[in-house]
């Protein structure tokens, strides 16, 4: 199905070579970078006798290279020593066997002579009791500017079209480069946990969301003979979904981008600037915006373009999890033969990030904290639907459990905010400090003052935190499609509620 591409200029008869084959989006690559350069001068400038050259592949650039050399998580090393054969797999320099990726693991991996190089203390780097107090004021400032960037990221406006044209690019740039990530056809396991996804998205979106009722549901009906028969097929169903849209839609007299919820009317001017409830853009903001259908919108990018792909993924299950809290979607679900209950949604959204989000760093925080009950999910989230439990509108108990779902993804999600804000921190050889954790909450104090009872303490107010989370992600008004409007009726009325 593809062109296989080698490393074919490697000169492995004399020289080493050690490659980080990288994704753009990957927040652990981007992270990761000033270390692998970091470690790369330093193999350069220890190597007794031999030449180590060091790479990087953008595997969104050189996708054929990395489908080569069985690439499907990021970032990957791969080293070949002298005397190695460059057109195989060379060795696995992070692999969850092998140590931790340093200067003396890559000579000991790929049998390099290094020279040995004082390390001098962490005292030393201080000379006098001035330098000191110049290093200190630097952690300081640098934790300032850290929680102000943050604090902007998390206040940037942003539209509810915004949120679900981001939530549409991630879900297409994971089908396009994260099904496939081998030659072949899927496995069953990973066939399956695609299928149970798109289901997911089918019974859970807005039923006015034209991805769903367009390249979900195409996806959906030809899940066998296209989209687990080859990549190719796949990403051009993908493209074709996109490309059909710029014909009709995707101008900026419009200013639809794809994946856009229409709200029904222009909102006041106050909710266009807020982005709460069923808003678009204003015009000067379309017409900027219409002709980057392909591109993440600002809030999600905030001018660096590789960080829009996560995301979006979490505004598409920030969307799923209202969608499943919801009734009349409860419905729809459970009478289309799905699982419904909130413990089948998280283990879906789990599975999915599992087989399918190629960061390696970020699969493995995830699945850590799912797999270890993580904001007790095991306990919180029921396993039976909750139109058996209640109404979500009522006052019983299903009222309540309703809405442990999306809170239980809105903590899973802060904690990742304030873990890469603790991360970047110790990057900087310095503590996070108490006012950066703060700004790493979404919502800020100042857009919901009501969700959080204790910020120092991440307590918040369940009740308030759902209805802000409803209202962000949510359209006003739904669109309800003829056959769920009768579903949704019939039921209704045979459980007595119309």
């Amino acid at each position: 199905e593809y062109d296989k591409v080698y490393l074919d200029d490697f000169n492995t008869e004399e020289e080493a070579y050690v490659i980080e084959f990288y994704q753009p989006w990957c927040p652990h690559c981007q992270h990761y970078k000033p270390t692998y350069i970091e470690i790369a001068a330093a193999v350069t400038r220890r190597a007794v006798a031999t030449k180590v050259n060091f790479f990087a592949v953008s595997c969104e650039l050189y996708t054929n290279l990395c489908h080569t050399y069985d690439v499907h998580g990021y970032p990957t090393i791969l080293g070949y020593g002298i005397g190695s054969d460059p057109f195989v797999r060379g060795i696995e320099l992070n692999g969850d066997d092998a140590p931790d990726l340093s200067v003396e693991s890559i000579g000991e991996l790929l049998s390099i002579e290094l020279a040995h190089e004082q390390v001098d203390g962490w005292q030393s780097s201080y000379s006098n009791s001035e330098d000191r107090r110049n290093r200190e004021r630097e952690k300081e400032e640098g934790a300032i500017k850290a929680a102000e960037t943050k604090r902007e990221w998390q206040s940037y406006p942003s539209t509810l079209n915004d949120r679900y044209h981001n939530a549409a690019l991630s879900l297409a740039y994971a089908l396009k480069t994260g099904v496939y990530t081998r030659f072949g056809k899927l496995s069953d396991d990973r066939a399956l946990a695609l299928s149970d996804f798109l289901d997911l998205v089918d019974w859970t979106t807005p039923q006015s969301w034209s991805v769903r009722t367009g390249l979900v549901k195409e996806l959906r009906l030809r899940f066998h003979d296209v989209v687990i028969s080859s990549k190719a097929n796949l990403i051009e169903l993908v493209e074709r979904d996109q490309d059909l849209h710029e014909q009709k839609k995707g101008d900026a007299a419009t200013g639809h981008l794809w994946g856009y919820i229409d709200a029904p009317r222009r909102p006041k001017r106050r909710n266009a600037i807020t982005g709460l409830g069923g808003d678009v853009p204003d015009t000067k903001r379309m017409d900027k915006i219409a002709s980057r259908n392909q591109k993440w919108t600002k809030a999600c990018t905030h001018g660096l373009p590789a960080h829009g792909f996560t995301c979006g993924l979490w505004d598409l299950f920030h969307i799923i999890t209202i969608g499943a809290s919801l009734q009349e979607h409860q419905l729809y679900g459970f009478h289309g033969g799905y699982l419904t209950s909130h413990r089948d949604v998280a283990l879906t959204i789990r599975n999915f990030v599992a087989n399918f989000f190629a960061c390696d760093v970020c699969r493995w925080n995830f699945i850590d904290m799912y797999d270890n009950c993580g904001h007790d999910h095991c306990n919180r989230l029921p396993s039976e639907s909750s139109i058996i439990l209640g109404e979500s509108g009522g006052t019983g108990r299903g009222a309540e459990v309703v809405k442990e779902l999306p809170l239980w993804l809105f903590q899973a999600h802060n904690a990742v905010n304030v873990r890469l804000m603790d991360e970047a921190a110790a990057r900087a050889n310095r503590n996070v400090t108490l006012e950066e954790k703060r700004a790493a909450l979404f919502p800020p104090v100042a857009m919901c003052s009501k969700c959080w009872t204790n910020v120092e303490t991440n307590e918040y107010d369940p009740d308030a935190v759902y209805n802000f989370l409803k209202t962000w992600y949510w359209p006003k008004r739904e669109g309800i499609d003829n056959g769920f409007a009768s579903v949704l009726n019939r039921n209704l009325v045979a459980r007595g509620i119309r």
